[in-house]
Order: C-alpha cells, then sequence, then structure tokens
C-alpha cells in the first residue's frame, strides 16, 4: 500500500460513504414507498425461487442491495479507521500536520501559514511523516 496515495484519497472515502449511505437510504424509502403498495415489507419474503410478483421481486433486489452497500460501506469504513489509526500514532504536531495535508486539504503554504512554521519545514515534516507512516504500514501485521 502507498501510503501517500491512500492519504490523499482519504476524502474519497468518506464522500463513498455519503454516497452509499444515500444509495441506502433511496432503496429504504423505495421500499417504504412499495408497502403502499399493499406490499408487506416486514412480513414473510418468499425464498427467490417463489417470487410471484413484480413487487416482490423488487423488494428482494432491494434488500439484496442494500446488503451489498453495506458491506462496502463498512469495508471503507474499517480502511478509514486503519489510516485512522495509523495517523493517531504520530505525535500531536504531526498528527496536525496530517490532518491539515489530507483531511483538509490545505497546501502547504497554507499549513505553514496556520502553524507559524515555514513552507520548507512544513515540507520537510510531511516527507518524515510519510517515512514514518510507511513504516508503520509495512510493520503491521494486518493491511486492509
Amino acid at each position: 500500500m502507498n501510503i501517500k496515495e491512500e492519504l490523499e484519497k482519504y476524502n474519497d472515502y468518506i464522500s463513498d460513504i455519503k454516497k452509499i449511505e444515500s444509495e441506502i437510504a433511496n432503496l429504504k424509502y423505495e421500499e417504504v414507498s412499495i408497502a403502499g403498495s399493499n406490499f408487506s415489507i416486514n412480513g414473510d419474503i418468499k425464498p427467490k425461487g417463489y417470487m410471484t410478483s413484480n413487487i416482490e421481486k423488487k423488494v428482494i433486489n432491494n434488500t439484496d442491495k442494500i446488503v451489498e452497500l453495506e458491506a462496502q460501506k463498512y469495508k471503507i469504513k474499517k480502511h478509514i479507521d486503519y489510516l485512522d489509526s495509523l495517523i493517531n500514532t504520530l505525535s500531536d504536531y504531526h498528527r496536525e500536520i496530517t490532518d491539515l495535508k489530507y483531511k483538509y486539504n490545505k497546501t502547504n503554504s497554507q499549513i505553514a501559514t496556520i502553524m507559524k512554521r515555514e513552507e520548507r519545514t512544513v515540507r520537510k515534516a510531511l516527507e518524515k511523516i510519510l517515512v514514518i507512516l510507511d513504516e508503520k504500514c509495512k510493520s503491521s501485521v494486518k493491511v486492509p
């Protein structure tokens, strides 16, 4: 795993989770709408081989899709948790720089201004942070 690339994708992962949650909400809303068609969602749903109506098929398909999306969301959250756990091993100074750079998408110049440091100092700190995180990533027992 390239730790720099993973950190650069951090906000993409957060965005992916929000998109998935929105899709799940839409599918659940659709199920509620279908329920208004005199079909009981909470009732017994027949196994796939015994479907008798398009409404039943739609509910089963929505349920399957929700389960699939929940699994994707869980996997992404676990990956974010892994990245956060790596970041949390850093000193407060390095963690703040990492958060500003990768979670808040600040430039080195903006970070330098916020932290009252020279831009060169921030750049060198980021290089050091990536080496530290890369070593921790490589030495970790399980990589998601």
